[in-house]
């Protein structure tokens, strides 16, 4: 058995709306399914587009774990969001998109799958691991995404990722707007302090698990 704790900070940008949006919630006993989603700037409606990716994913997950292989789980999942975001963006004739980062704590192991730039964090030893990479470019002096769930399917493999849990894990999932503005890159101290005062520029969202075999 487990014990799982989570808690969540999410704060829209100075004069915006909120475009991140956070979804946790245990679906059976030892089972969490851990959801940050943000939307894409430069496309329209960012805040529906992580609602609707958040919860299209949640709600395959949910039906699905029962009977499939976590891995394929999370493929079907992601699919599902894409296809959920195509039908929308052509009901609301506009380009719309997510970046997401999804976590499936199952028993003793945790799975983990994204697209973009919402990043999680393992804290081995009291130190951060970042166990996601980036899907983000440099062109003329401008970062662009290279991969999201914008409706038009995926090009490449989704990564998808798992490992065993130690007795006692923390993990953390962040969007950009909360990494890039945290002194030093101490997402750990400002977690647990709750110290938010950088975060004002930019929509800036963090869930962070505690997880303890007991």
């Amino acid at each position: 058995m487990r014990k799982t704790n989570i808690y969540s900070f999410t704060n829209s940008g100075k004069g915006k709306k909120n475009e991140d949006y956070c979804l946790y919630r245990e679906i059976s006993e030892n089972t969490w399914v851990i959801i940050l989603a943000d939307g894409m700037g430069g496309l329209s409606n960012g805040d529906l587009a992580a609602k609707i990716v958040a919860n299209t994913i949640f709600n395959t997950i949910s039906t699905k774990i029962k009977v499939e292989y976590p891995e394929q789980v999370l493929q079907d999942a992601f699919s599902d969001a894409d296809r959920a975001i195509c039908k929308k963006s052509y009901e609301l004739k506009c380009k719309m998109g997510a970046a997401t980062t999804v976590v499936l704590l199952k028993g003793n192991k945790i799975y983990y799958c994204w697209q973009g730039n919402v990043r999680l964090y393992k804290n081995e030893k009291g130190k951060l691991i970042q166990l996601t990479k980036d899907h983000i470019t440099n062109l003329y002096e401008h970062k662009f995404l290279t991969r999201c769930i914008n409706g038009k399917g995926f090009r490449d493999n989704l990564p998808l990722n798992s490992f065993n849990l130690q007795n006692e894990e923390t993990l953390i999932l962040a969007t950009d707007g909360y990494y890039l503005s945290i002194k030093n890159g101490n997402l750990k101290s400002n977690a647990n302090n709750k110290d938010f005062e950088l975060c004002t520029d930019d929509d800036c969202s963090f869930i962070e698990i505690n997880s303890v075999l007991i």
